[in-house]
Formats: structure tokens, C-alpha cells, sequence
């Protein structure tokens, strides 16, 4: 079940030659990614307040397919692909209209306040399955 975010693109979002810049493409997934997890019952601020955990991106795979420009109203889909012990991976994409813009593979990492990785606890885990 894919968990939608929608998002516009102001001037800041552009480079000097009116499309965005790719970078911050990054920056309407994490938007949508954090949106997702939220929609989910999860509070990622609480999770380090109680559990003392992060998710922290440990690999990112992205392709460009069309770029978005200014003031063009964005939609971003978020998938779930799989969950591991301390790990998960999403699928994001993100569309202009009904056209695909721009994709990305996302694996998070779960790891502790020395940088570790740690067991997702297992109502993270079960949440987490809604996406």
C-alpha cells in the first residue's frame, strides 16, 4: 500500500536555469519518507527518545527521468520493500501529473547512538508493515 505525499516547487527549489536541482530531490523524498513513517504511528523523535535509535540512509540508488520545474505540483509515492533485523528498504518515486520524475531505492539503516546497528523493536517492526 503506497503512502502519498504531495509537495510543490518554489524558486528556491530551482537552479539558475529553472529546473530543480537534483539534490533536492533528496529533499522530497526524506519530506515523503518521514511523512510515511509518521502516517504509521511512528514519531521518529520519540523513537530516540525511548529507544535510543536513529534510521539513518545506508544506501540510496536514484534515477532521474524528467525534471520538475518551478511551481509544478509533485507527488511522491512510498513503498515498502522489504524488513530485516535492523534494516529497511523503500521504494520512492516521484510523479509530475501521472508522469514519473524521478526514482529512488532507499535501504535504512536502524543503529544506536554510537552508530551501531540495532534490532528494529517489534512494534517498530509490525508498524512499519503498513506502509
Amino acid at each position: 500500500m503506497s503512502k502519498k505525499f504531495e509537495t510543490r516547487v518554489y524558486h528556491e527549489d530551482t537552479d539558475f536555469i529553472g529546473i530543480v536541482y537534483y539534490a533536492n530531490y533528496f529533499k522530497f523524498i526524506e519530506r515523503a519518507r518521514s511523512e510515511a513513517i509518521r502516517e504509521v504511528g511512528i514519531d521518529q523523535y520519540n523513537l530516540k527518545l525511548e529507544h535510543g535509535i536513529f534510521f539513518v540512509v545506508s544506501k540510496l540508488k536514484a534515477k532521474f527521468v524528467q525534471a520538475a520545474k518551478f511551481n509544478d505540483l509533485l507527488f511522491t509515492e512510498t513503498d515498502l520493500l522489504y524488513i530485516k533485523s535492523a534494516s529497511l528498504g523503500l521504494e520512492q518515486r516521484i510523479f509530475r501529473n501521472e508522469n514519473l520524475i524521478f526514482t529512488a531505492e532507499i535501504k535504512l539503516a536502524c543503529i544506536n547512538q554510537t552508530g551501531r546497528p540495532v534490532k528494529l523493536p517489534s512494534e517498530v517492526k509490525r508498524n512499519l508493515l503498513s506502509i
